[in-house]
């Protein structure tokens, strides 16, 4: 009998160990712009915050344009942890064939032990903002820069 008992209670607990996870997905909702610049003599450096708040170091011209942080939505199970991580950004591409890298990436998660983390909301979504830096050399050709990617990774947090 109390073979019988334990075994029971094994598949029990095996059924109510097993909980079904939502698959995450991670949406881009606006992209990250920032507006109009300059570029002067030794180049500089533009910052667009998770806020989006614009500073600049070094010799440049801030003359105005829409400034934003990317905003992103993330949905899956409901008050699940997550991470998020960044891959190789593509420069913006910019006339004549020259582009601006994209670095520096912070967003509007904590940082925890050196990775940005998250939780969902009871409805299973979250939003969060991404900001970054560019290298403006001096010699910069004037002109649109456009079509930079960053690519935003989602994990659940184990």
């Amino acid at each position: 009998m109390r073979v019988m008992t334990f075994l029971v209670g094994l598949a029990i607990w095996l059924m109510t160990a097993v909980t079904p996870v939502t698959a995450q997905t991670v949406q881009n909702n606006g992209g990250l712009e920032f507006g109009k610049i300059a570029a002067g003599a030794g180049g500089a450096s533009v910052t667009i915050s998770p806020t989006g708040t614009r500073t600049a170091i070094g010799a440049i011209l801030i003359s105005g344009g829409t400034t934003q942080a990317a905003t992103f939505t993330v949905t899956g199970t409901p008050l699940a942890g997550y991470e998020v991580t960044f891959g190789t950004p593509t420069p913006l591409a910019g006339p004549n064939s020259s582009g601006m890298e994209l670095s520096g990436f912070t967003t509007s998660l904590p940082l925890v032990n050196d990775v940005y983390q998250g939780t969902l909301d009871g409805d299973g979504t979250a939003s969060f903002q991404v900001g970054a830096t560019i290298a403006v050399g001096a010699t910069q050709t004037p002109g649109p820069y456009v079509n930079g990617s960053i690519p935003v990774t989602v994990n659940y947090s184990p």
